[in-house]
């Protein structure tokens, strides 16, 4: 059989990267594929090849004198070619962040494998805080708050709506039917009560009914994050913003109550930046991916 042409460069990386591995399995990891995916490459590169590249064994490969020599030459093409991009594309500098400390570990950090994998040279510092920060000092080359408040100084690109939901432990979302079997259980807050008489409010004028629930007791945290932990554990009830949940969801630690829509605060979480300061594109980078993934907060 002659040469066919340059075969197909997803079968030569794939080959490639079995023949470093000595292994199937482990090139699939390395490249976010499955197994199959990785021995149908090969196929493809050995059929277009008319060689044979590796001897196949019961959960073991090993390379073919051809095989070992393709191997040899397509490493050294791949390792130029990525030498050569380091060479001509300037790295990505550091992306400084301020955000919240619920936002950046129930949102941002789930998906943070994703932008990581678009862009594996990007480096990022997060301070996650509530703080207010100056974004004169360039500490920061942006911030996200939520807020309704519009400041001349600044420029803004909204993500998602801040809204909450009732949120409970399997084993305890069970016995709760109605908001008024809130008073049964624990109620878990991550400020002084108001957000829970806010949502209880909120039901009422849906149901058009009113509901007595004491919004004063209970577990009381400093954040977010830990009071939806507490809730995993079946401490009690806790109220949490939809696009926070939805790993604890799809995990089963978790469920919604009630059949209410998400009560809205007003408010949203918004990418904040000088309006004096031009954006540098590793910036501009984070922030369109940041948007591309908001366009479905509950996407996870």
């Amino acid at each position: 059989m002659g040469f066919a042409g340059l075969p197909p460069l997803h079968a030569l990386r794939a080959f490639e990267s079995a023949a470093r591995h000595k292994s199937f399995l482990r090139a699939a990891e390395e490249l976010s594929v499955t197994p199959a995916a990785i021995s149908q490459a090969v196929a493809i590169l050995e059929a277009r090849t008319g060689l044979q590249l590796f001897i196949r064994r019961v959960r073991q490969i090993s390379l073919t004198p051809a095989g070992s020599h393709l191997a040899l030459e397509v490493g050294r093409a791949l390792h130029g070619i990525t030498r050569c991009l380091r060479e001509l594309v300037p790295p990505l500098s550091v992306v400084r962040i301020s955000a919240p400390p619920t936002w950046t570990a129930m949102w941002l950090t789930p998906r943070l494998s994703r932008l990581t994998d678009q862009y594996p040279d990007l480096q990022l510092q997060v301070d996650a805080s509530a703080n207010l920060v100056d974004l004169d000092s360039a500490e920061y080359d942006f911030v996200v708050r939520y807020a309704t408040h519009k400041d001349s100084a600044t420029r803004r690109c909204r993500l998602f709506a801040q809204e909450f939901i009732p949120v409970a432990a399997p084993s305890l979302a069970k016995q709760l039917r109605t908001p008024s079997d809130l008073n049964d259980v624990r109620l878990l807050h991550e400020d002084d009560g108001s957000r829970w008489r806010r949502w209880l409010d909120h039901a009422g004028q849906i149901s058009e009914k009113q509901y007595s629930v004491d919004a004063s007791i209970g577990l009381f945290f400093s954040q977010g994050t830990l009071a939806m932990l507490a809730a995993s554990q079946g401490l009690g009830v806790a109220l949490a913003e939809p696009a926070f949940a939805t790993g604890a969801f799809s995990r089963g630690e978790l469920c919604s109550l009630f059949d209410f829509a998400p009560w809205p605060t007003g408010n949203s979480y918004h990418v904040v930046w000088l309006r004096s300061r031009a954006l540098a594109r590793n910036t501009r980078t984070v922030i369109d991916w940041m948007q591309n993934s908001a366009r479905n907060a509950l996407d996870f």
